[in-house]
Formats: structure tokens, C-alpha cells, sequence
């Protein structure tokens, strides 16, 4: 929802994509987001942690 309102007044999908969103930032480097590209490359499931 953050990154919706965060970019609700960009009409232009390329510019939307490209706006330096604080809720991307937070996923980008999430615990999370390391653990599913961790888990991708050894062929598992991801053990998720909401973090």
C-alpha cells in the first residue's frame, strides 16, 4: 500500500518504476528478500521471517 500511494500521482509506468521508493529500499534489503534469493540458488523453499 506504501509504495501505491507513494507513486500514485506518476501517470507514466516507466517513471513510476524508476521512482526511488522508500518501501522498495526496505524490501530490497530485507532479511526476506536475501533469504528467497538464497533459497532460489540452493533449490528450496524459503523459510520466511517477516523481517
Amino acid at each position: 500500500m506504501q509504495l501505491l500511494s507513494e507513486t500514485a500521482q506518476i501517470a507514466d509506468t516507466v517513471e513510476a518504476v524508476r521512482f526511488p521508493a522508500d518501501a522498495i529500499n526496505r524490501l530490497l534489503t530485507s532479511q526476506d528478500m536475501q533469504e528467497g534469493v538464497a533459497a532460489f540458488a540452493q533449490k528450496r523453499k524459503p523459510r520466511w521471517r517477516g523481517r
